[in-house]
């Protein structure tokens, strides 16, 4: 290397040694660019590791044929066509995934070992700690994976294939059943009155149980002495709709315009910072998906009703299975577990 530019000395320090061509590129073979650049042919060179960028060896002849020395100037390339773009949503997605759900799947796992481990030695000593641990651990997937799922809706990665018929009463009734055991611990009774007759909606049924355990989160959290949660499903023209009223602590009508709004939140103790303000915009998304809609009515220290519609399917494709009661609740995982996680103990 006879001379290179600023640029170039800056990304690749070996551009400031003579040999340095010999050194510089993975993947280039010295002999060959030596011998490339004897011939008087300019050299554009890349590096894995900067794939932005292209190394350009300009040939210089030196006083003997013997010698050739190399112009090394540092350029801009475009960006080739194979590699994902920061703005991808999936690459977004599955690079958030990776520095979230992975440690949080480590840390679950050990917290079973060392749970047993201790319980097969008949040690509680730390049980207390365990059950800190997991329920905060619970908060932080909750928050992740509702956080993710809203950005799917916001960035398109939610598609039509998502959506398969199920029936809206029986998938209603079994997360009802669930939920109401996981929250009876909390005082709150929660009772539900669906129609019997099936009733087919095209739904991802894991991202309703999502929004409906949202729903059933948000009924607990702000609630008040005699609150009780409801659930009532019926039809109108062509919509299932499915109701959910609590008896809590309300929301003030200066609110309302906002509750859908993302990352907005209220606490009626005054405190800074109710949540993330994720639960509602998430519900709201979620209907608008599946070709419904959210409403809600809502007075202070009276109560909040909030309904959700979803247009009923009368195509030819048969119904999938809804999880019943003892799979929503043996699994630790599953959407209601996750969302209501916080709320009843692990």
């Amino acid at each position: 290397v006879l001379w290179a530019n600023a640029a170039a000395k800056e990304v690749l320090p070996a551009a400031n040694h003579p040999d340095g061509l010999q050194r510089t590129l993975p993947g280039s073979d010295p002999a060959d660019c030596a011998a490339q650049l004897a011939k008087g042919k300019t050299l554009l060179l890349s590096d894995p590791l900067l794939p932005n960028l292209l190394f350009k060896a300009v040939p210089f002849q030196g006083e003997t044929q013997q010698e050739s020395f190399a112009l090394v100037h540092l350029l801009s390339a475009e960006q080739p066509q194979s590699l994902p773009s920061r703005s991808d949503p999936t690459q977004a997605l599955a690079a958030f995934s990776h520095c979230y759900r992975t440690p949080l799947s480590d840390v679950f796992g050990m917290l079973g070992v060392i749970g047993s481990h201790l319980h097969a030695q008949m040690d509680d000593s730390c049980d207390t700690y365990l059950e800190n641990i997991s329920r905060d651990c619970f908060q932080m997937l909750r928050s992740f994976s509702n956080l993710t799922e809203l950005y799917k809706y916001h960035s398109g990665v939610f598609t039509e294939a998502d959506r398969q018929p199920v029936d809206l009463w029986q998938l209603t009734r079994n997360l009802c059943e669930s939920a109401a055991l996981l929250l009876r611990p909390n005082g709150i009774p929660l009772t539900f009155e669906l129609p019997e007759n099936p009733c087919l909606v095209l739904c991802d049924q894991n991202r309703y149980a999502t929004a409906l355990s949202n729903l059933f989160a948000n009924c607990s959290r702000f609630s008040r002495e005699g609150n009780t949660i409801h659930v009532t499903g019926k039809i109108v023209g062509g919509q299932a709709i499915v109701t959910v009223a609590d008896q809590g602590c309300g929301i003030p009508e200066v609110h309302l315009g906002r509750v859908t709004e993302p990352f907005f939140s209220y606490d009626p103790s005054g405190a800074p910072f109710a949540g993330m303000g994720i639960g509602l915009p998430l519900v709201h998304s979620f209907a608008r998906a599946m070709g419904g809609s959210l409403a809600l009515q809502s007075r202070e220290m009276e109560g909040t009703v909030v309904s959700l519609s979803l247009p009923i399917y009368n195509g030819d494709l048969p119904p999938v299975s809804c999880r019943d009661t003892a799979q929503l609740l043996t699994d630790r995982f599953s959407p209601l577990q996750v969302v209501l996680g916080t709320l009843c103990s692990h």
